[in-house]
């Protein structure tokens, strides 16, 4: 969990133009929302009385919580099909090679010292010590 919350530390460039954001009639705060609503309803956080507040304002105003909310949401469960079925993210459609038999994840040497290539000359140079 730490290493989520480093991961999603805002800079001083992000809290400051936050802040600015804020300031002109809410917009940054406002946009905020329906997105926290997202993580909400995924098990990921949990609405302030004021963020419940104004997301039900947002959804009355045309429903404009609601369809802000719904690509983070789409967003969210991609994410999740996507760890729950062990790829790698962006690489959902690419199949993943078959483990060779007796093979563990984590196992080192992968490979006996003799499938070891030895060491040759480097970026196509001659062994003349450059």
């Amino acid at each position: 969990m730490t290493a989520l919350l480093r991961t999603v530390r805002m800079t001083g460039a992000e809290s400051f133009w936050y802040v600015l954001g804020c300031i002109s009639f809410g917009a940054m705060y406002f946009a905020k929302v329906p997105v926290k609503k997202a993580l909400a309803e995924a098990g990921l956080g949990q609405l302030t009385s004021a963020e419940h507040f104004w997301y039900i304002v947002q959804c009355v105003a045309f429903g404009a919580g609601y369809f802000a909310k719904v690509p983070v949401k789409k967003a969210l469960s991609e994410v999740a099909a996507a760890s729950a079925a062990g790829a790698v993210f962006g690489m959902s459609s690419v199949p993943q090679p078959p483990a060779r038999p007796g093979y563990q994840p984590g196992d080192w040497p992968l490979d006996g010292p003799a499938d070891i290539p030895a060491p040759g000359p480097r970026h196509g140079r001659a062994a003349s010590g450059w």
